[in-house]
């Protein structure tokens, strides 16, 4: 497996989305577009695919993005590494000894659904204190790059 940073999550608490959405948008231009809420997972999220910047909070106080709220505070960054087949990096992390979790995919309901073929995320479980994801991607026109 080889992965190559692919964006990054920030997340943040349900009080501090929209003053994170402005302060990235003011700071450094990204442009988020509109915020969207998912429901399957209970969350808020904008997201920037160009600026590779996306802010997640949880809307309850259960699932992952609330537990990971509750142990590592508002404002922490995870790293979202993109691979050229998410089962063979499941593969790679399970003969690491890692056991990957569940994975996220695109609905097509979102803001951002047109821009991308392929979106898929999974996360395998934390190592070294440190929270990650690996996504296989492909942006529309971009077939035969991996």
């Amino acid at each position: 497996m080889s992965g190559k940073l692919d964006h990054a999550w920030v997340v943040v608490s349900g009080e501090d989305f929209d003053a994170t959405v402005a302060h990235f948008t003011e700071c450094l231009k990204v442009d988020f577009g509109e915020t969207y809420h998912r429901e399957d997972l209970q969350l808020r999220i904008a997201f920037d695919v160009d600026a590779g910047l996306e802010i997640i909070a949880p809307l309850s106080d259960e699932g992952f993005f609330a537990e990971l709220l509750k142990a590592r505070g508002s404002g922490y960054w995870v790293p979202v590494f993109k691979v050229a087949s998410i089962e063979r990096a499941w593969e790679d992390f399970r003969k690491a000894g890692l056991p990957v979790e569940g994975e996220f995919n695109l609905l097509g309901d979102e803001p951002w659904a047109h821009r991308y073929q392929i979106l898929r995320e999974s996360k395998p479980d934390t190592r070294f204190g440190i929270e990650l994801l690996i996504g296989e991607f492909q942006l529309t026109g971009d077939e035969g790059k991996g």
